[in-house]
């Protein structure tokens, strides 16, 4: 899997488990993400690439500047 994306640093949302989430920061071993969802949404929230790479469905949403 790529994460291109993260390290270009282009803003990207991220699906899994049946919502989305924003990708704030990847550098293995650690991963950030804003929840918009449950106990503590809104917040940063630290993974590791194990957790992010059980819960990504592999869908993205990626926004490039034109």
């Amino acid at each position: 899997m790529s994460y291109w994306v993260a390290r270009k640093k282009h803003p990207v949302v991220i699906h899994g488990e049946n919502h989305i989430v924003v990708l704030v920061h990847y550098a293995p071993p650690v991963i950030k993400v804003i929840d918009n969802a449950g106990p503590g949404k809104g917040l940063v929230r630290l993974w590791t690439v194990e957790k992010f790479d059980k819960w990504w469905s592999g869908r993205a949403y990626v926004i490039l500047a034109d």
